[in-house]
């Protein structure tokens, strides 16, 4: 084995068989045949040249991978490593993805152009070059032909869409030249040289050229729209020109700009609409003239009515649409002032219901005027402070009038108006007090009145005596009343009542006490009606009603029962 060999050198085991020398089961030695030595040997010397020999293979095969781990090595330095074949293959699969997803894009394209087939057919050639290399697991060819197959296919792509746009500006250069043909005679050498321009791109794109085509027609394109800006120049002149005689009122030479305008573009709608205002631009212009002599004279409403007139012939005239708006601003504000003179005035008169309905419609001619809307709350509390006194007056002029009624109504009717108002509620209670006093002297006084009917003259008179006691003290009686007063003062008095009986017969009279027997016997009583009962056993009783008058002289009343059962 070679001494520069990393592997430890094996340990040899020597074998030493000499079957002659071995001692047989009995301990004793026994020599063997020559040819079993023979034979011994032999195989021991093959044997030591199996094992060197797989020595030496295992050393080889040892060195083979530390040499190749040195290549691999070596080789990782400039970017791959030992699975460089892998890496290949998945370039190439990568490679291939792109290449495929170029040309599925360029196969969608309609073929009806040679130039169109021709380049696709070669670019399917180079892809079928690209798979079988990829299939050989040529990789490095693969790649080199997928990434042909995707720069071509880009390139393709972008003559392609020079084609659709080279296409499209010629449809688009024939709509246009259709259009603008009735200008040729304003600029016949650009027409030419758009025509010149257009042809070449047509014939560039049947070739094949499609760059060329699109530079071509483009520039056909560019002439032609320098052709209409020309016109829209002169165009915008003609229209210039027509407003300006427009705003000078100056009918013909506005009607002239725009028939100009019209010859350069037949539809221009400024043009139509200006050869109609020119018509009655006149008219509109003595319209303006005399509103504006209305408008100097401070007559608004008349000065608006002939704006509005002018309006309705020319309903594109700025001034008589800012005329318009201009009078209706000057009467809002000659409103304005008179409503708010009329406020102030009422004002300093205290007639709060005209101040309020003045600031009111000054607020709706002004809605976001804040001082107004506050002088307006401050009239409003002046007119609540104002009544509030009012009626408070009033009620103390009822009040100094003994007319509580109507006292008592104002006092109600504040304090609707002001339910804490602290001199209302007063004197709603001052004055029902003394309507409860009257009312309660005149239902005593009629009591009184009604029990001297009957000549209950103690109840009467004690009704009477309470009435007058919640007579307020203004009050004078009546002369019914007096008379009522003098009437129960005579019958206030007792009158001496003279009785004669039989002294057998047991006299009462009712309600009042008993007499008992007597032969004849005096008695003072009040004023009044009464019943007078005699009774004695066996006999019927005997009444007799008796009328007493202060006023009348009484004859001796005679009680006696005679009358047997």
């Amino acid at each position: 084995m070679s001494a520069d060999s990393s592997f430890p050198a094996k340990k040899q085991r020597v074998l030493s068989w000499k079957p002659e020398e071995q001692p047989d089961a009995g301990g004793q030695a026994r020599k063997l045949p020559r040819w079993v030595t023979l034979l011994a040997g032999v195989g021991v010397t093959l044997l030591l040249v199996v094992v060197f020999v797989g020595g030496l293979v295992v050393y080889r095969l040892d060195k083979m991978r530390r040499e190749a781990a040195l290549v691999a090595q070596a080789e990782v330095v400039p970017g791959d490593n030992l699975r460089s074949a892998f890496v290949s293959r998945s370039r190439a699969e990568f490679a291939r993805e792109a290449a495929m997803s170029g040309i599925q894009n360029v196969r969608k394209v309609p073929t009806d152009h040679p130039a169109v087939l021709r380049r696709l057919i070669a670019i399917e050639r180079v892809m079928l070059t690209a798979d079988k290399a990829f299939g050989d697991a040529n990789y490095g060819i693969a790649v080199q032909q997928y990434e042909t197959v995707a720069a071509d296919t880009k390139q393709f792509a972008a003559a392609l869409e020079d084609m659709r746009k080279a296409r499209e500006g010629y449809d688009r250069f024939l709509v246009d030249f259709a259009r603008m043909e009735r200008l040729r005679p304003l600029a016949p050498e650009k027409f030419d040289a758009a025509l010149t321009s257009a042809g070449a791109a047509q014939t560039f794109l049947t070739e094949g050229s499609f760059s060329v085509a699109r530079e071509k027609i483009e520039e056909a394109a560019r002439t032609l729209a320098s052709v209409e800006t020309s016109v829209a120049a002169e165009l915008e002149k003609a229209l210039s020109a027509g407003r300006a005689a427009l705003a000078q009122g100056d009918g013909k030479a506005a009607t002239a700009a725009f028939q100009r305008a019209l010859e350069l573009q037949t539809d221009n709608e400024v043009a139509l609409q200006g050869l109609e205002r020119a018509g009655t631009i006149e008219q509109v212009f003595a319209f303006l003239r005399e509103a504006d002599t209305l408008e100097k004279a401070a007559r608004f409403e008349e000065a608006q009515a002939i704006f509005e007139k002018a309006f309705k012939l020319d309903g594109k005239s700025a001034t008589a649409q800012a005329g318009i708006a201009r009078m209706k601003t000057s009467i809002r504000e000659r409103d304005f002032k008179a409503a708010l003179d009329r406020a102030v005035a009422a004002r300093e008169d205290a007639r709060w219901n005209d101040a309020i309905v003045a600031y009111e419609e000054a607020i709706k001619l002004h809605p976001d005027d804040k001082d107004l809307k506050e002088q307006l709350a401050t009239v409003r509390v002046e007119q609540r402070e104002s009544y509030i006194q009012d009626s408070l007056a009033a009620a103390y002029d009822f009040e100094r009038q003994y007319d509580w009624n109507n006292a008592r109504r104002v006092y109600l009717d504040l304090l609707k108006f002001e339910p804490d108002q602290t001199d209302a509620v007063e004197g709603l209670g001052r004055t029902g007090k003394v309507l409860r006093a009257l009312l309660k002297f005149e239902r005593l006084v009629d009591d009184a009145r009604s029990q001297a009917q009957r000549a209950n003259f103690q109840a009467a008179i004690g009704a009477f005596n309470e009435a007058l006691a919640n007579k307020p003290s203004y009050l004078a009686l009546t002369p019914e009343q007096d008379e009522l007063r003098v009437m129960l003062e005579r019958q206030s008095r007792p009158v001496q009542v003279a009785f004669v009986s039989d002294n057998k017969t047991y006299v009462t009279i009712q309600g009042l006490r008993l007499l008992g027997r007597f032969d004849q016997t005096s008695i003072a009583l009040l004023p009044g009606n009464y019943e007078v009962i005699g009774r004695r056993r066996g006999y019927q009783d005997v009444r007799e009603f008796v009328r007493v008058r202060g006023d009348d002289p009484m004859q001796p009343i005679t009680i006696i029962a005679n009358t047997r059962m």
